[in-house]
């Protein structure tokens, strides 16, 4: 059994693999239970295999609740537990509704949040499927029983596949096994990180993570440091999956950095960025906790950034137009936008039409879906998920969106963006390599510094394979390091004959047709 598969954070799993960690029956078992990527038929198939390769485990006084007290005890007291509540919350009941709730990607709170009723699993499922196209990640269906404060809740994903349960039909025995008892497990696994990294909590869906307490932190501690904490626990057994914490400082949206306590540190993992507008304090002070700079330039660069922040406010972008901004007597604003977008290869006027601005240019009624996929991605500037592949015709108005893209996340967000044609960065790679190394170097800064790059007509990169080189690793020094990258095509990628390793790149992407 690879127990080491079911770390949630990629650093911490590597580093235990790195020092031969070796698991017992109860760490194993726990990182099974608190897996994010196992769905509950995984997870009672994992727990299976480790009863019959690992040693039980006793757990001693403090789980009298569990009949013998042994870890395999409680786990097949969960395992028994959640399949028999799951099977009564499939049943149909004449007492009992079904309402849901879903969440998608980059929102920042639920969607239908238990505001219809169905006198069916069957009906609930058929109303939630006619949203599956938003992108939903993960659905909430709670059975009621009328009359009373009596539930059952179900987390899935849109495939059906059973996450998590949750009940109040539950012996007080039974809601010990599920809420006590693996949450009163506690462990100082070994971690990588040093004071002063840049961490984020990973393989979390649901809204709650996007809370500033739960988002990107400036480590200043974590508990298997606390030898003492560590050492009192162990002789004393009175810690519980609460106690795993991380500790740091926070940031909130206004720019004000907070400390603040949050668990579970399994959860956590480098934050590679980017790091834009006010996120630049976190690099900031990270630097200075790790004495890399001194006090007054951190002070300095808090100040910097704050004041970027208020004299360049993102509502002045946003909310008005050029036109507004003129008759405000801001003319220095539209101008300097104006350069600002220029300089990134953008045609400033190039806009989303009315439902974004004022300017209506453009009818993207045929193309509805891609237009909601661009207006996703330029709103997703904290944390881009995907990359992006356009194709379509020459003519069909790819050039036109994608203009439109850069501007609007420009606008939401300021990221280092730059929109560059496939025949611009080869003439650019041509010239760099006639002038020499310095020029190759100047060169790869420019496209690698970037946070978004949006690229044009791919396919000119094919038959040129010193560019498509050049360009293969520039998109995995982006994508290592979180940047967002769209690309443009007159075909689609596998009719391309470009080099594997650049095809092998992109084939991740998402591919979307312009119509």
């Amino acid at each position: 059994m690879d127990i080491y598969s079911f770390v949630n954070s990629k650093s911490i799993r590597d580093y235990l693999r790195d020092i031969n960690y070796n698991f017992n029956s109860k760490e194993a078992a726990w990182l099974i239970y608190q897996c994010n990527s196992l769905s509950m038929k995984e997870k009672y198939e994992a727990w299976e295999q480790l009863m019959q390769e690992m040693a039980d485990f006793d757990l001693g006084s403090r789980f009298d609740y569990i009949p013998g007290s042994s870890l395999f005890e409680l786990i097949r007291s969960y395992i028994s537990i959640t399949t028999n509540q799951y099977d009564t919350f499939s049943k149909k009941n004449d007492n009992a509704i079904y309402q849901y709730r879903f969440y998608c990607t980059d929102d920042c709170d639920w969607c239908e949040d238990y505001e219809g009723i169905y006198a069916s699993l069957e009906d609930c499922w058929n109303e939630i499927e006619e949203d599956l196209d938003l992108g939903i990640e993960i659905i909430d269906i709670r059975k009621r029983y009328i009359g009373t404060n009596e539930t059952i809740n179900v987390r899935f994903k849109p495939d059906k596949t059973v996450l998590a349960i949750d009940s109040t039909l539950l012996s007080d025995e039974e809601s010990m096994v599920l809420g006590e008892g693996f949450d009163s497990f506690w462990f100082d696994f070994p971690v990588p990180f040093e004071k002063g990294d840049i961490l984020a909590p990973v393989n979390i869906v649901g809204p709650g993570w996007k809370l500033a307490e739960n988002g990107p932190v400036v480590m200043d501690g974590v508990t298997p440091w606390d030898k003492e904490f560590c050492e009192r626990n162990q002789k004393g057994n009175f810690a519980d999956s609460s106690d795993m914490n991380i500790w740091g400082y926070f940031q909130d949206d206004d720019g004000r950095i907070f400390h603040e306590v949050t668990f579970n540190y399994m959860d956590y993992d480098y934050y590679r960025g980017p790091f834009m507008g006010k996120r630049r304090l976190l690099v900031a002070l990270s630097n200075f906790i790790k004495e890399k700079i001194s006090l007054d330039l951190l002070l300095c660069a808090y100040r910097k950034v704050i004041m970027d922040e208020n004299s360049d406010d993102v509502m002045l972008h946003s909310w008005y137009t050029p036109e507004g901004l003129s008759l405000a007597g801001l003319d220095d604003v539209v101008k300097a936008n104006e350069r600002k977008a220029v300089e990134s290869g953008l045609n400033p006027r190039k806009t989303f039409g009315k439902r974004f601005s004022t300017d209506v240019e453009y009818d993207w009624s045929n193309n509805s879906e891609l237009l909601d996929k661009c207006i996703q991605i330029a709103s997703n500037y904290y944390q881009p998920k995907e990359m992006l592949f356009v194709y379509g015709e020459h003519g069909c108005g790819k050039t036109t969106i994608l203009q439109c893209l850069g501007n609007y996340a420009r606008q939401l967000s300021k990221p280092e963006l730059l929109y560059v044609t496939a025949e611009n960065f080869v003439n650019d790679v041509i010239n760099a390599i006639r002038s020499g190394t310095e020029a190759m170097a100047e060169l790869r800064s420019k496209y690698r510094k970037l946070d978004f790059l949006i690229f044009e007509d791919i396919q000119i990169l094919c038959g040129k394979d010193n560019s498509a080189r050049e360009f293969a690793n520039t998109l995995n020094d982006l994508l290592t390091k979180g940047a967002q990258v769209v690309i443009s095509s007159d075909r689609p990628l596998d009719e391309l004959n470009l080099p594997e390793e650049l095809k092998s790149k992109i084939s991740f992407a998402t591919q979307m047709k312009m119509n």
